[in-house]
């Protein structure tokens, strides 16, 4: 789920959070796949929902779990470009149920951005839910050299092979000594030979000039790899274990080898690839230790080949480059996101999933490959970008929906088992072709399950849309009619709000539980509303069904819970 490579300039380490994935790897022995191509793509990272990649024009493009609208719960299945610079020169995507990328610059600058912006979840969701989705600059340093996005922390290198760390700290990740969260970049330690780094759920990973290996934070699982860690008859007999089991607050050697070249942090494991081509994981059995029980917390070797150039890591499923250009993925296959060709069988992940690499197609042309949570994106050396896997948040980016077909009845299917090309560009390109219809996917706050009281309670407020009421799922106007090509305008003196598209009009006014529809050459008419048009902190809602239908779209409720517009 990151970007590892063992010179700080190239190397930008991306990973996620326990139910996200994100990422971006690279090796410096890739370069020699690029060196002739004229690439449309330059860079790529998976993020836990979404994805980003910067293209060779500079120009910077996110698409999946819509980073402009993320604090409304609302995807729009499209590529967007990111504000108009074209000196973007690599990114990293991550987050879990919070959304955050970082890019860095041609001139040295960090951006970070994304939901929520303060690092204090809960007192982020009481005290400003909706916050504005921008880059934002890192401090005034024009010197940051790599950056890599975890769960919820972001680690970055300077030019001087200082190492800078920021955001969640309660298993240590920060490597400051303490478990106290920072909203900006402390420097770990004194050290200025560090050369690379990746973060990951709750645990970072990072390596140094020397060849060594340091690792600090969450260690569970064994993720650290340095001895200590989680008791596997504590897993077989499903004894408790405390959830900062085992935690280093401060980096600690990973053994005493110096040959180490790279290194990708997931959630519950991490691996890495030696200067000799082999290929080594630690962590929760799986991925980590094919075979092995219950948890493995020092470096295992995972196969006998001496040709890995480089490696990313997801929450359960990983992907590496072979030196020869080819691609291997293993782990589990929920969603395709192997992209063996193989369908995933719901609840048999074990009967899809692969232990150990398993080349992805025959060709030898890969130059880079990106984990996220359930799903994957890769490069070629020709620029091109593909992706497979997970599609219910459109984090593929090719503008397809996830369903067998565009017509009603419709079957839902939001994964791709194989990788298939993908073009960043307005809408993804897809939404221009005849037939094919534009998106808008919601995710309402009446969902709670899994989340933290705190949390649920935030969700509930007025003040999170879209939000359910009275069996009404409730929208942002504005945001829905422009999604649907119309134009909204209000008049503050009367509080009433118009909606034009083509021949038809809404008119609604604030608080009332009637709205009148008219069209061209049609006899106008009233309709009854179960909940009245109003305003929350300054946006104006309404009822998603009435608007939608009224504007010629229909609405599908899925069996995940979400709701798809569909136009």
């Amino acid at each position: 789920m990151r970007k590892a490579g063992i010179s700080f300039l190239a190397g930008v380490c991306v990973m996620m959070w326990v139910c996200a994935g994100t990422g971006t790897a690279a090796a410096s022995v890739q370069a020699e796949h690029a060196r002739s191509a004229k690439p449309q793509v330059s860079q790529v990272s998976s993020g836990s929902a979404f994805t980003a990649a910067v293209k060779a024009d500079g120009t910077l493009w996110t698409w999946g779990y819509d980073q402009r609208a993320a604090q409304f719960g609302i995807n729009t299945f499209r590529s967007g470009q990111v504000g108009s610079d074209t000196n973007w020169s690599t990114v990293s995507a991550g987050g879990g149920v919070i959304a955050v990328i970082a890019a860095l610059k041609t001139d040295g600058t960090l951006w970070a951005w994304g939901w929520p912006i303060s690092w204090d979840m809960e007192r982020y969701l009481r005290d400003s839910p909706i916050a504005p989705m921008v880059p934002a600059q890192v401090g005034k340093d024009q010197d940051w050299a790599a950056v890599s996005v975890g769960g919820a922390h972001i680690a970055a290198l300077k030019r001087d092979g200082t190492l800078w760390t920021w955001g969640a700290n309660g298993h240590g990740q920060l490597g400051d000594g303490t478990t106290t969260l920072r909203n900006a970049p402390a420097q770990v330690g004194t050290d200025r030979d560090w050369a690379s780094v990746s973060a990951g759920t709750a645990h970072t990973a990072a390596l140094k000039r020397n060849g060594t290996l340091w690792t600090w934070g969450w260690n569970m699982y064994g993720q650290l790899g340095i001895g200590t860690g989680g008791d596997t008859r504590a897993f077989a007999s499903g004894t408790p274990i405390p959830p900062t089991y085992a935690d280093e607050h401060t980096p600690v050697q990973v053994g005493k080898d110096r040959d180490w070249a790279t290194v990708s942090a997931g959630s519950w494991r991490t691996v890495a690839i030696k200067t000799d081509g082999t290929l080594w994981a630690w962590g929760m059995h799986g991925i980590a230790a094919p075979g092995v029980s219950g948890i493995q917390v020092r470096p295992l070797r995972l196969s006998r080949d001496t040709d890995w150039a480089s490696v990313s890591l997801g929450k359960d499923h990983a992907a590496a480059l072979k030196k020869d250009g080819t691609l291997w993925t293993w782990g589990d296959n929920s969603y395709g996101k192997l992209g063996i060709g193989i369908d995933p069988v719901p609840g048999r992940p074990n009967t899809t999933g692969r232990g150990l690499p398993a080349q992805v197609g025959t060709d030898r042309a890969w130059a880079v490959v990106s984990v996220g949570t359930h799903h994957t994106a890769a490069l070629k050396a020709d620029g091109t970008l593909w992706t497979w896997g997970w599609n219910l948040h459109g984090q593929l980016g090719d503008g397809s929906i996830p369903f067998a077909n565009g017509t009603l009845p419709i079957r839902y299917v939001p994964f791709r088992n194989a990788p298939a090309a993908v073009s960043p560009a307005p809408d993804g390109g897809a939404h221009a072709r005849p037939g094919v219809p534009k998106m808008v996917e919601l995710y309402p706050r009446g969902r709670t399950n899994g989340v933290s009281a705190a949390y649920a309670a935030a969700l509930r407020g007025e003040s999170s849309v879209p939000f359910i009421e009275k069996g009404r799922t409730m929208v942002p106007l504005r945001f829905l009619g422009e999604q649907l090509g119309a134009v909204v305008r209000f008049d503050s003196a009367k509080k009433e709000v118009t909606v034009t598209k083509g021949t038809v009009t809404i008119q609604l006014r604030l608080g009332e539980k009637t709205a009148r529809v008219s069209q061209q050459g049609g006899v106008p008419r009233t309709v009854a509303l179960d909940v009245p048009a109003r305003a929350v902190r300054g946006r104006t809602v309404v009822p998603l069904r009435f608007v939608s239908e009224a504007l010629g779209a229909a609405v599908i409720r899925t069996d995940v819970g979400t709701i798809i517009v569909l136009q």
